[in-house]
């Protein structure tokens, strides 16, 4: 693994930026009338909570690409 590649959660700008974005989709997703429907049972708080609960998935090892698989046709 390549220590100068740095990991997704760093590369967006670490918590401040994913508190920013969460924030705004969700700003978005309220006066969305497709989307707003889906989240209406969510607290106003909500938005405040899924950049700490994804810290896991975006703190994670830098993405390392693998070969794809050559599917036969």
């Amino acid at each position: 693994m390549d220590p100068s590649v740095p990991s997704l959660y760093k590369w967006l700008g670490g918590l401040p930026a994913l508190e920013r974005l969460t924030e705004r989709f969700y700003e978005r997703v309220r006066g969305d009338t497709t989307l707003a429907p889906i989240f209406a049972h969510m607290g106003p708080d909500h938005s405040k909570h899924v950049p700490h609960s994804s810290l896991k998935f975006w703190a994670a090892r830098p993405c390392i690409r693998r070969p794809t698989a050559v599917i036969p046709t």
